[in-house]
């Protein structure tokens, strides 16, 4: 990971404890993954000082994050694009579009109903208890 800046987004409610919380877990990951033998932190940024650092999101940051090809990625964003889930502009890169929200409301909550099925059938076969019994 060596030459990147680490940086995490997070609501601006968000506690200190759960920052420091969330900060601990991503330090571990970073370190646990790290190529380099040195030490990289991690920093909290409020999100409208992020955005005056003139840094924006584009098809190549999410290429090497996520190790998919340009290409795809590209296409992607575009089909999200054109359906106004995102929004992307050579200015400010990609941004969350005006049907975010739509999308994000239905889904949460059907999703995490499915999540919480999910997890009770793990539990009542016992497979809840073994995963979480690994050792990592």
């Amino acid at each position: 990971m060596n030459c990147y800046e680490h940086t995490f987004i997070t609501k601006q409610d968000l506690s200190e404890d759960q920052t420091k919380n969330l900060i601990d877990k991503y330090e571990n990951i970073i370190k646990k993954n790290s190529e380099d033998s040195h030490e990289q932190n991690l920093k909290k940024i409020p999100y409208s000082r992020y955005l005056e650092k003139d840094t924006k999101l584009s098809i190549s940051s999410i290429c090497l994050v996520t190790n998919l090809p340009k290409e795809t990625v590209r296409r992607k964003t575009g089909e999200l694009c054109k359906k106004k889930i995102l929004n992307c502009s050579s200015k400010k890169g990609i941004t969350v579009g005006s049907n975010y929200k739509k999308i994000f409301d239905n889904f949460v909550p059907e999703t995490t109903y499915d999540v919480m099925k999910l997890m009770k059938n793990w539990q009542k076969s016992g497979v809840l208890k073994s995963l979480l019994d690994l050792e990592v």
